[in-house]
């Protein structure tokens, strides 16, 4: 109370009022009341509101966040799900060749070309995700699947298979693969990695989800009316590439972290970076980029051979066929654990993705070596492990390693041409080693040849390190210039 009297007396000898005037008054805010419904007027606050679900909209699709996460896990079903009903082409393979009577090279070249195709269109599905954008390249690849899948269901004969499964199928798959993995870095920044080990696991859970389906299908219905049940399951993507028109991710420019200097080999100039047609020729002066695409390319030969034909191959030494998908379902399990792993600890100093390349290629190539002396289901069953474990560690690897060494200018195009080469393996491994076999009389040797590929391809990594080395001599040259150029200019 005294004190008030004193601070009253103070303000008046500087001549200040007792009362505060407008501007001395601390800062409220004025909320009108209704007479009526004694309530606040809801119009002064919708403004608020508005500026509260906005903050919370951007924080749910920003990068990295919420519907980065929620989108990479849609993809990761298109994928599952497509590739799965190319990949389990071999459940229905025996159904096929007893209707069509075709030969074992011609009946499965439809499942293999569908596999292929997803990267022997790769240029054209690129340039075509450059040019408009992820979210038609989905609508496309679904659509086209549908109708693959669809009309596959009516083909009289093999041929008519060939263009319908193999072709057009194979079409839509590669719109859905290729765009899949490369939008990733357009919602991702820190956990790209990550988000595209989980991605690329898609093919390895295909077998692992679809096989049990798909033979459960073929087992009710057949193989016809089976693919007209896949048909609706492919149409998947299209789902996804709508609610991707709500949501619009800023592109954000990243690289997978594997080495620093491949990141700075990879920066080409934006002038020597330009696409003639639909041919990028400067990323064949990248010579990690080469490398990998001929080590990949003929291990991929080798994986595929015994692929299609290991329903086949256990009718003919005394194993019913449907036991064939629980094969089909061990790879897509092992492979699909083994692409975890290698997108947690594959970019970390424990190991190198050279390296884990060339582990997983070894670990095929010892597995194809030794199938034709595995006569029991439960031996197998192992091969199914062991040819997942390596699969999942060649190819998440290598699409890494491949991914790092493109600038990201004109990618699409780029990734493009790889799997084009890659998938002129997967377009001849089926029927190459189903010619064998019917020359032969056996798949022993369609086997043994198999292993042997994979042993070349895992055998060319060793070239990588003669690059390194060549490139540690560039960049001291480099950097020597460098420090005589600056030497001049501070002498003159």
């Amino acid at each position: 109370m005294h004190h008030g009297k004193v601070e009253a007396e103070r303000m008046l000898k500087q001549g200040l009022p007792l009362t505060p005037t407008r501007n001395q008054l601390a800062p409220c805010r004025t909320i009108k009341i209704s007479p009526k419904t004694s309530q606040m007027d809801p119009n002064q606050e919708s403004i608020s509101a508005e500026e509260i679900t906005v903050s919370r909209w951007k924080r749910f699709t920003r990068t990295d966040g919420p519907w980065s996460w929620l989108l990479c896990l849609l993809l990761l079903t298109s994928c599952l799900v497509v590739y799965g009903c190319s990949s389990t082409y071999g459940i229905m393979f025996p159904g096929v060749l007893e209707e069509l009577q075709s030969g074992k090279a011609i009946t499965a070249i439809p499942g293999s070309l569908s596999l292929a195709n997803s990267g022997l269109l790769g240029p054209i599905t690129g340039q075509f995700y450059d040019r408009f954008g992820c979210t038609r390249a989905m609508l496309l690849g679904g659509s086209i699947s549908f109708i693959g899948l669809f009309t596959s269901s009516f083909a009289p004969n093999s041929g008519i298979l060939i263009l319908t499964f193999g072709m057009i199928f194979g079409s839509g798959l590669s719109l859905v693969f290729l765009s899949s993995l490369l939008v990733i870095p357009e919602y991702f920044k820190k956990y790209a990695f990550q988000a595209t080990s989980l991605v690329s696991v898609g093919p390895g859970a295909a077998l692992l989800v679809m096989s049990p389906v798909v033979q459960r299908l073929f087992q009710t219905f057949g193989w016809r009316k089976s693919m007209k049940v896949m048909s609706g399951l492919a149409f998947c993507p299209c789902i996804v590439g709508l609610m991707m028109c709500a949501f619009k991710g800023k592109e954000v420019p990243t690289r997978h972290s594997y080495t620093e200097r491949n990141r700075q080999n990879s920066d080409l100039e934006p002038s020597k970076t330009r696409c003639n047609g639909l041919i990028n020729v400067s990323v064949f002066k990248n010579k990690v980029y080469v490398l990998t695409s001929v080590m990949v390319t003929i291990t991929s030969l080798g994986h595929m051979m015994p692929f299609v034909h290991l329903a086949k191959y256990c009718e003919d030494i005394g194993i019913p066929s449907d036991h064939s998908s629980w094969i089909y379902f061990s790879i897509g399990l092992s492979s699909l654990l083994s692409r975890v792993l290698v997108g947690k600890y594959g970019n970390t100093s424990l190991i190198t993705l050279p390296h884990i390349y060339q582990l997983g290629a070894y670990i095929l190539a010892v597995g194809n070596l030794l199938l034709p002396s595995l006569n029991e289901f439960y031996l197998l069953i192992m091969y199914g492990i062991v040819n997942g474990v390596g699969e999942g560690l060649v190819f998440t690897s290598s699409l890494h390693i491949v991914l790092d060494s493109l600038p990201s200018r004109g990618k699409g195009v780029a990734y493009g041409i790889y799997v084009f080469f890659v998938s002129l393996s997967y377009a001849a491994g089926s029927p190459f080693s189903g010619l064998i076999a019917d020359v032969t009389g056996f798949y022993s040797y369609s086997f043994y040849t198999a292993g042997s590929l994979e042993v070349v391809g895992s055998s060319l990594q060793f070239l990588s390190r003669f690059l390194h080395k060549n490139n540690e001599e560039k960049d001291v040259e480099h950097s020597s210039q460098n420090l005589i150029v600056t030497e001049k200019e501070t002498v003159s």
